[in-house]
């Protein structure tokens, strides 16, 4: 497979190419491991997540339609971003960022890694148990383990994510928002949302390529210039 390949796909999903590119240097070798020991069964897996990708996306683009409402007018600049918390932000969060984390800490745990539920307890083996894991341990586990642009930016999801969840949180006349005495301006919930939607097309855009060619182990960016092209 050459970059246009997967700039073509990238298109068809809403990606950045060189956010997913560099994404699929880190996961597709956790692709590839995950194929061998669990052969046809994470083939079905990697279909299954295309499938419920699709269904969260097309449900969350239904809400955020919302936000483009007229009616958003007549509110004040506090509504606004209140309305985008947890309209955008939370579902954002819950329905799509999550189910990703939990995915590649799957194919981390079937690449030899460990993590157990509870400091003391047993190991977590399938995908559904991390289910039971709080999402702050399960991006720490990232991070340790290569995903340091998802652990950077930890803190802020989790804590914005509990806040808003519990209503616990307040919007300055600024625009920015504390929530335990952490300050995220409407820029910084921008770039959050911008980096967990362009997450979560990468990580479609690797299930499409691996079910398209059916686990098979594909070569990004040979030597040849022609292949290297990807205008």
């Amino acid at each position: 497979m050459d970059y246009r390949h997967l700039k073509k796909i990238c298109q068809a999903s809403g990606c950045d190419f060189e956010y997913a590119k560099h994404f699929y240097e880190k996961v597709n070798p956790l692709f590839l491991n995950a194929g061998q020991k669990l052969g046809e069964n994470f083939l079905k897996a990697s279909i299954e997540q295309i499938n419920l990708t699709e269904q969260r996306m097309e449900n969350f683009l239904n809400i955020r339609a919302l936000n483009n409402e007229s009616n958003l007018d007549k509110c004040n600049r506090k509504q606004v971003i209140a309305f985008r918390l947890h309209t955008l932000f939370l579902t954002m969060v819950e329905g799509i960022f999550t189910p990703d984390v939990n995915f590649i800490a799957f194919l981390l745990i079937l690449d030899g890694n460990k993590i157990t539920v509870g400091k003391n307890g047993a190991d977590i083996t399938n995908l559904r148990e991390l289910e039971r894991i709080s999402l702050s341990r399960k991006l720490e586990f990232l991070g340790k383990h290569g995903f340091q642009e998802i652990h950077d930016r930890r803190n802020d999801i989790v804590e914005l994510r509990n806040a808003v969840a519990h209503l616990y949180y307040n919007i300055q006349e600024s625009g920015t928002i504390r929530c335990r005495g952490i300050p995220i301006s409407e820029e910084k919930l921008g770039e959050l949302l911008y980096f967990m939607q362009q997450m979560s097309a990468s990580m479609y855009t690797i299930h499409m390529l691996y079910a398209v060619t059916d686990g098979k182990p594909q070569k990004i960016g040979d030597n040849n210039p022609e292949t290297n092209s990807y205008s």
